[in-house]
């Protein structure tokens, strides 16, 4: 006998047996393999009502947690329809009114400031000639002439979007071709300077009194702080120098002239 009763109990033990914890109620939802029925009203393990489980916390056989619900339809859902509770509230400090929830690359998140569209026109209305191949800094002012440079009003990704108007220094009249030049978006950091973005644009130009051309491309940077500096620098790479304003060939000053412009907006 005492055998067989010892036998029975190795084979219990080996069996891996399901169990539910139940807290609060002795309905334990049947799809749960933890629940808590905070207010005691559940009144069956099959059917839970909506009003029933506002104040339910489950989690179900494939470890998805519900708060509010009693069959969860992601690894964490919160059901408060209905409810003045507010389903989720985090309070790190640095949280506000009108504030963004943004995560780190791992995934942590913390409240920021709203991204506030905003944008700055600088012309560049100093004369000048881009030798080529060679980056030449592209003078950035703001309605009057005088060397500036871009500084950042505020953390955010940027958008630097350049309208170029100028011609082909020294280009003898009759010749055509497509020129070329890269352009750069550069952030002086100190008496560092990287490259955040760069490309180079294509045109077609015309040796004539009128040869100027025109074009408009974009440059992205994300990421900056306030206070960041950046400038543009422009580098002709087809054998040929660009130039603007009074830097135009002489029998091109008596046509109107245009300057470049570099429009930034935050995004």
């Amino acid at each position: 006998m005492r055998k067989m009763i010892l036998s029975l109990l190795i084979l219990a033990i080996s069996i891996s047996l399901y169990s539910q914890v139940g807290i609060n109620t002795r309905t334990p939802f049947s799809k749960s393999v933890f629940h808590i029925d905070a207010k005691g009203n559940n009144t069956s393990e099959y059917t839970v009502t909506t009003a029933q489980q506002l104040d339910d916390v489950l989690i179900d056989m494939s470890g998805a947690l519900g708060l509010g619900v009693v069959s969860p339809t992601a690894k964490l859902h919160i059901f408060t329809t209905g409810s003045t509770t507010k389903p989720i509230r985090i309070a790190d400090g640095s949280e506000g009114v009108n504030k963004y929830l943004f995560s780190d690359v791992d995934g942590r998140a913390t409240w920021k400031d709203k991204p506030v569209p905003n944008g700055v026109v600088y012309y560049s209305r100093s004369p000048k000639t881009y030798a080529k191949n060679v980056y030449t800094e592209l003078p950035a002012e703001v309605n009057a002439p005088g060397y500036k440079r871009i500084t950042i009003p505020r953390a955010g990704n940027y958008v630097f979007t350049l309208r170029w108007w100028g011609s082909i220094s020294g280009l003898p009249i009759g010749t055509k071709l497509m020129s070329a030049a890269t352009i750069q978006l550069r952030k002086v950091t100190g008496t560092f300077e990287s490259v955040v973005d760069e490309t180079t644009n294509y045109v077609a130009a015309t040796g004539t009194n009128y040869s100027r051309f025109s074009f408009t491309m974009s440059l992205f940077a994300s990421n900056l702080a306030a206070g960041d500096v950046l400038y543009l620098a422009i580098k002709p790479i087809d054998g040929y120098a660009w130039a603007t304003g009074l830097g135009l060939s002489g029998s091109q000053l008596t046509n109107t002239i245009y300057y470049p412009s570099i429009m930034v907006y935050n995004i």
